[in-house]
């Protein structure tokens, strides 16, 4: 009699200390608070004209990352929200030679931090960190017209910068949308205000005062401040110690009003008014020869403010040279691998959106046709995801050409191929991005037991274990009892079961 074999279920597979430091308090003038260092941080013209390799030098590219405390933007928003902060800076600092890396983004359970203060910002970043941290909260203790701060902590003996911190009100998170760009408005600048304070900038306004003999950043409304001259004769020891950035003053000298029009000229009443509130000081302008630097970044003309000047970018890169060295305060915020971790994906994503963060963390398996056991493809169905801040080309026989813009964020989810990449703002070049090295292997049986019974939920059956050799036998199945129902249970060392129902006539 011929023999029928029938298969009656599906396969189920399973696998089984830092120094003593000191918060420095931050100067809240208007709509940005910065702790300055006491060690103030001049350069030379040579400094900062450096010439750099702007495509392969390694210490240009930062790892970003953003925290959000009680889910104060909702769960849904958060990555794309992140992403968007990422892009922006990018946009604004890529012409100084200076990235940022999406590090990714978390969320802080604790509505004690909402309202950030110089008091309980201490417990919320007690120590340094691998990335730059950048901090969303809903106000800013006893300032309500702030929208960011960029907070410093000191040695307490040598006053050097240890660590620094961003925090940003979270409605001034900044949006790269397709409409502008370019994000030349206050909503965007108050982050790459805030981050160049991070890196090195005073305020274009900067006053300053002596301490000891010593000139040190003084706050806006202090009395001793020390304006720069208006012939920029002054530019490397006063203001923003920047040279192509024109002499600014501290703050407007009126009591109410504005000190520019809408349209970024220069409000002269406002300016030609003495203010009893600061230090009831006369008018300090000139009728003429006041030009102050209104399109730029650093400045508090916010419906103006676009730009860097190239020798901000220059100070820029001088104090990263100076802070990225062994022990300093930048040195573990540098991405390893340097512009090329640009042409990366900032994750790789499996199955179910985990993270894949080692190699072939899910595998697919089958079993074999000769029942011997498991064949397996080490390889997950995963999904390369790029950031956004430039404009990309991807390409490959699978998508031909893909332009990216800097807005547009990427996932590309075709697993194992190999993806050419271009980001022609850093480079003409091809790189290549690939996901996970797939292989195949095989797993065998190692044990298993047969149940047989005359009819399925039968309460008499009888069972027989499998050894090792029997499991990974071809013909077990010649050798059942015919007339019965046989259920066939087989594992392999990884745990990767196979069960199955058959009755044999």
């Amino acid at each position: 009699m011929k023999k029928i074999i029938i298969v009656l279920c599906l396969i189920i597979a399973s696998v089984s200390g830092f120094a003593q430091v000191d918060l420095i308090e931050p100067q809240f003038s208007g709509s940005c608070g910065v702790s300055n260092s006491q060690i103030v941080n001049y350069y030379t013209s040579a400094q900062i004209n450096k010439q750099r390799n702007t495509v392969t030098d390694p210490n240009r590219v930062f790892n970003v990352k953003v925290h959000y405390i009680n889910n104060n933007v909702p769960v849904h928003e958060q990555e794309a929200k992140t992403l968007d902060i990422v892009g922006v800076l990018n946009l604004e600092f890529n012409a100084g030679n200076i990235y940022f890396k999406y590090a990714g983004f978390d969320n802080i359970p604790n509505l004690s931090f909402l309202a950030l203060s110089v008091t309980n910002i201490g417990n919320l970043y007690p120590a340094d960190k691998d990335f730059i941290d950048i901090f969303i909260c809903d106000s800013f203790v006893g300032q309500t017209n702030t929208l960011g701060v960029t907070y410093s902590w000191n040695y307490t003996i040598s006053g050097e910068v240890q660590r620094k911190c961003i925090a940003l009100r979270k409605d001034y998170i900044p949006t790269l949308n397709v409409q502008n760009p370019n994000n030349a408005e206050l909503k965007n600048n108050t982050l790459t205000h805030e981050m160049g304070h991070y890196l090195g900038l005073y305020h274009t306004h900067q006053p300053w005062k002596y301490v000891n003999g010593i000139l040190v950043p003084a706050n806006d409304t202090d009395c001793a401040g020390i304006e720069e001259d208006f012939d920029n004769s002054q530019w490397n020891t006063l203001g923003d110690l920047i040279q192509d950035t024109n002499p600014d003053v501290s703050r407007p000298t009126h009591t109410t009003g504005s000190n520019y029009y809408s349209n970024c000229t220069v409000y002269w009443p406002a300016y030609s008014t003495a203010n009893p509130l600061i230090c009831n000081r006369p008018a300090i302008l000139p009728t003429s020869g006041f030009n102050p630097p209104m399109d730029n970044i650093m400045s508090y003309y916010t419906v103006c403010t676009a730009i860097f000047t190239p020798n901000q970018f220059g100070y820029m890169n001088a104090f990263i040279d100076q802070y990225s060295v062994a022990n300093k305060f930048l040195e573990n915020k540098l991405n390893d691998l340097g512009v090329e971790s640009l042409y990366q994906p900032f994750a790789i994503v499996g199955n179910g959106g985990t993270e894949i963060t080692t190699n072939h963390t899910f595998r697919s398996a089958v079993p074999n046709s000769n029942n011997t056991g498991f064949n397996i493809w080490n390889c997950p169905n995963y999904t390369l995801r790029f950031q956004k801040g430039f404009d990309y080309v991807f390409s490959n026989n699978t998508i031909s050409t893909l332009p990216k813009a800097v807005n547009e964020q990427y996932n590309y989810s075709l697993n194992n191929h190999i993806l050419n990449i271009q980001i022609p703002a850093l480079s003409g070049d091809l790189k290549q991005s690939g996901g996970i090295e797939c292989f195949a292997t095989f797993e065998p049986y190692i044990d298993g037991s047969i149940k047989s019974m005359t009819s399925l939920g039968a309460q008499i059956m009888t069972t027989k274990d499998l050894t090792e050799a029997e499991a990974i036998d071809p013909h077990l199945l010649d050798l059942l009892e015919n007339g019965k129902y046989h259920v066939i249970h087989k594992e392999t060392q990884s745990g990767y079961i196979d069960e199955k129902v058959i009755y044999k006539n």
